[in-house]
């Protein structure tokens, strides 16, 4: 599939437990090589136990991609797939993101949202959860009779250090489903700066 959109240089890495494939372009104007995604395939026992993919959003250059990842949009997962257990918001320590993570633990799926905020005067930031404010999306798969011997850190097996929509916003998870009912309008609210 990735050969057809024009990615015909990839990297794979496999030491046994896990495998890495990185896909992605080299720069017209740049020597090195830059991977609009990874995926890491978690191998236990021969078989594939978790699927992670990452990738740039706003700086692939390649047009499909794009498209692609807009199926993974924090509205079309909620279209699809309805409110999660759990809705994660916590801001990125010394940077111009937040991150937002939705987890559908009964379906094996966690998504993240690697979104630029901007400051306001009054002491608050000022987040919109669309793809044009995204940078980066993290898409893990596992198997949800599995959850609790993955090795990577999805929500349920990090409960410790989950911070809640309603934490960081001070509004109820509803709210969060209202954003995407309102037509027309972008999916913003303003914070307390973190």
């Amino acid at each position: 599939m990735f050969a057809s959109q024009g990615i015909d240089d990839w990297v794979v890495a496999f030491d046994g437990a896990y495998a890495l494939m990185g896909l992605g372009y080299r720069r017209p104007d740049q020597s090195y090589h830059f991977s609009d995604v990874n995926v890491q395939f978690g191998i236990k026992a021969n078989a594939i136990q978790y699927l992670d993919i990452e990738g740039s959003y706003r700086r692939q250059l390649n047009s499909l991609l794009v498209r692609d990842w807009e199926a993974y949009s924090p509205e079309q997962m909620l279209n699809h797939y309805g409110m999660p257990p759990y809705v994660e918001l916590a801001a990125v320590k010394n940077s111009p993101y937040y991150r937002l993570t939705l987890s559908y633990e009964p379906l094996g799926i966690e998504i993240t949202y690697i979104m630029l905020f901007e400051p306001l005067n009054d002491g608050k930031d000022k987040i919109c959860f669309d793809l044009e404010h995204t940078d980066f999306i993290y898409l893990s798969l596992y198997s949800p009779e599995q959850v609790n011997e993955l090795p990577v850190g999805i929500i349920p097996n990090r409960l410790d250090s989950y911070i809640p929509w309603e934490e960081t916003t001070g509004l109820n998870i509803d709210a969060f489903q209202q954003l995407f009912e309102n037509v027309g309008n972008p999916p913003c609210i303003t914070v307390e700066v973190q």
